[in-house]
């Protein structure tokens, strides 16, 4: 009786077909070079059907940073002829994704994770944290460590006061060595400039 199976069940006997893929990865933007490779790489291809059936959850733009991960650090990482699935999970790897596009972590950090859950799998929310890897947008603990970085840094500063608008991304770095990453950089940028400029 072929009243049986509603729609849904049918969509889940059946697989997807490519060209069905193909259409649905290019209605939410992503380009065709990097639809084909998601379609060509089975652990790829596995991790993104599951991740895509959860449209509505992740939304569009968790998808298209999904997508730049898995065709390019996850791929570089990867033995693209193997049938092995992915060491993670997709709910982990989402829970990344949603992390870097909140700025709760930075991309430097996202790629550290990732190396990490490529040999085991974790939960990224969980191990950030413990780490203390989330990234810091309190203006308070900015500025103690603007101080530092200025009072270390004087030849520097000297250099940012003679017009040098490039050693701004020097202390920048600084910054972001002193915070482990951790700072948000735009916010720290705001911060030492605008206390260089009343220092002035």
């Amino acid at each position: 009786n072929h009243q049986y199976f509603s729609d849904t069940r049918l969509s889940e006997i059946i697989p997807v077909l490519p060209d069905n893929k193909r259409l649905k990865y290019n209605d939410i933007g992503l380009p065709s070079k990097q639809i084909e490779l998601i379609i060509s790489v089975k652990a790829l291809d596995e991790i993104y059907t599951e991740m895509f059936s959860n449209i509505e959850k992740l939304g569009i733009d968790i998808l298209k940073l999904s997508a730049n991960y898995l065709t390019s650090d996850i791929l570089s990482e990867i033995d693209i002829k193997s049938t092995k699935k992915l060491n993670f999970s997709a709910i982990n790897f989402a829970k990344l994704m949603v992390m870097i596009n909140t700025n709760v972590i930075n991309s430097r950090v996202a790629k550290d994770l990732l190396k990490e859950m490529l040999v085991t799998d974790f939960d990224p929310e969980v191990v950030a944290s413990e780490r203390g890897l989330l990234q810091s947008s309190d203006p308070a603990k900015l500025l103690s460590v603007v101080d530092e970085i200025i009072k270390e840094n004087t030849a520097v500063v000297t250099e940012y006061y003679q017009g040098k608008e490039n050693s701004l991304q020097f202390l920048v770095g600084q910054g972001m060595k002193k915070t482990r990453g951790t700072a948000n950089p735009k916010l720290f940028l705001d911060i030492l400039r605008k206390t260089l400029d009343d220092k002035k």
